[in-house]
């Protein structure tokens, strides 16, 4: 448990918002790995019908902008207000989401990117929850 601890001690010293958008980051490295049939995001997107692909590129999109924040957090120049994260957050876990369960769930059988995509989900939003609860955000 000492351990947790000394963990949770450096996680405070780096910022948690930091750590929440290297979520994002696995987001969008999950979209360039093969997600499923041996395909990557930008190519499942291509046998998709065009709201699923729609919520696929979001989903990117979505990820590359709480990418972009994480690098102003690191340059310290903090642009945004704290709602903008909490949205792009919404809206790339949301849109991932709904093509999961309304196009993904039956069809395909997943591979790595879709594991690599859901971890960064659970990191950026545990990270975000766990900013807010210890006043970073």
């Amino acid at each position: 448990m000492n351990k947790l601890a000394e963990l949770m001690e450096l996680a405070k010293k780096f910022g948690l918002r930091k750590i929440a958008k290297t979520g994002f980051l696995l987001v969008v490295l999950g979209f360039f790995m093969p997600i499923s049939c041996n395909m990557n995001g930008f190519q499942v997107t291509k046998v998709m019908d065009g709201f699923s692909s729609l919520l696929m590129y979001l989903m990117f999109l979505s990820a590359l902008a709480g990418v972009a924040v994480g690098v102003m957090l690191m340059l310290n120049k903090n642009m945004l207000p704290v709602i903008a994260e909490w949205i792009i957050l919404g809206v790339c876990v949301g849109s991932g989401l709904l093509v999961f369960f309304f196009t993904l769930n039956n069809t395909y059988e997943f591979q790595m990117g879709a594991y690599v995509i859901i971890l960064g989900w659970v990191v950026a939003v545990a990270g975000h929850v766990m900013a807010k609860k210890n006043g970073e955000l």
